[in-house]
């Protein structure tokens, strides 16, 4: 779809319910959102060569029974690099965790920047 300047583009991502992640795209940059979700193949595709991916970091741990649907920090590293994305920016980080925390782990799989989606922050894309 075309809003503007931006054309946005929606997928269905694996979180037990009804959840979408989101690409929008202008002048050649992009940003994806990966909305909750767990690890899945529709959100890597989404997020293929973006520049930043918005990701959340939810869980401390994958669980260790049941559906998983949120990622947890390793997860969101694992996402942005086989995405081939510019840089991870870390987002809905979980009670269990300290957003420094979630930063290094992702760091542990992505060697692009990690930031954390500090409220009031803002990034440039591209």
């Amino acid at each position: 779809m075309r809003v503007g300047a931006l054309t946005l583009t929606s997928r269905a991502v694996a979180h037990g319910i009804p959840a979408f992640a989101l690409r929008a795209e202008a002048d050649g940059r992009s940003l994806v959102y990966s909305g909750d979700t767990a690890p899945c193949p529709s959100l890597t595709s989404l997020a293929e060569g973006c520049d930043a991916l918005l990701c959340e970091a939810e869980s401390a741990e994958r669980p260790s029974s049941g559906e998983q649907v949120h990622h947890t920090p390793e997860d969101t590293g694992d996402t942005a690099r086989a995405a081939g994305a510019g840089r991870l920016i870390v987002t809905h980080v979980g009670r269990f965790l300290t957003p420094q925390q979630a930063v290094t782990r992702a760091s542990t799989r992505f060697t692009g920047p990690v930031d954390y989606a500090t409220p009031g922050t803002t990034f440039v894309v591209g």
